[in-house]
């Protein structure tokens, strides 16, 4: 009896998950870039680095802002970020930043709720 596989296509690699995280200080920051620029390297030597992408999800917790197009890097993470999302954009590699609404929900009473359940927006926070 033969066996039958399926094969999955390998296309993102997600190198760690929200390493500049407030709780952790700066423990993770000086090895982050490292680990991104490693590993390309490594996709690069077997001939992948254009078709499996790398990227670094961060927290939301990585910019302040009350609203999404007011956006800015949080002051201690502003150098390495900048580092890290150049090289992405070098790389057409996507940045990533886990946003969990629910939570500001929970933490903010004056989160709007609809924006926080996806369930569409009369007054979209832009």
């Amino acid at each position: 009896m033969s066996k039958s596989y399926r094969v999955y296509t390998l296309r993102y690699i997600a190198l760690g998950n929200e390493p500049f995280l407030t709780n952790y200080g700066t423990q993770y920051v000086k090895y982050t870039y490292q680990a991104l620029y490693n590993m390309h390297q490594s996709l690069v030597k077997v001939g992948l680095h254009n078709v499996v992408k790398i990227t670094i999800p961060c927290n939301a917790d990585v910019i302040w802002s009350t609203v999404p197009s007011k956006a800015e890097f949080r002051p201690d993470m502003l150098g390495t970020m900048k580092q890290i999302v150049s090289f992405l954009d070098q790389i057409s590699s996507p940045f990533v930043i886990n946003i969990y609404p629910f939570l500001d929900l929970m933490q903010q009473p004056d989160f709007p709720e609809d924006y926080a359940f996806f369930n569409g927006s009369n007054h979209p926070v832009s």
